[in-house]
């Protein structure tokens, strides 16, 4: 994922807020990101809107981030786990 973001320009701190997102998404389910999909976003979505009462841009922000491709924590800021994205 950082990558992907880094190769498309994005701001550094565009970058840091979509990897926290991916990661609190990720923490949301215990599960890994890889391995969720459109009824957890869905679910997710609700969450973010509901419970933590975010602001509907701040909302589809982190939806924007959930939906970029490569959606990988391992492939952030360390060492990998797995297959190259």
């Amino acid at each position: 994922m950082l990558e992907e973001l880094q190769r498309r320009n994005f701001a550094p701190s565009t970058i840091r807020g979509y990897i926290r997102t991916v990661r609190d998404f990720a923490a949301y389910f215990h599960t890994p990101p890889d391995q969720l999909g459109p009824k957890e976003l869905s679910q997710f979505q609700l969450h973010l809107l509901r419970d933590r009462k975010l602001a509907t841009g701040t909302v589809q922000n982190r939806m924007t981030a959930l939906r970029c491709p490569n959606r990988q924590p391992d492939s952030v800021g360390g060492a990998r786990s797995g297959a190259n994205p």
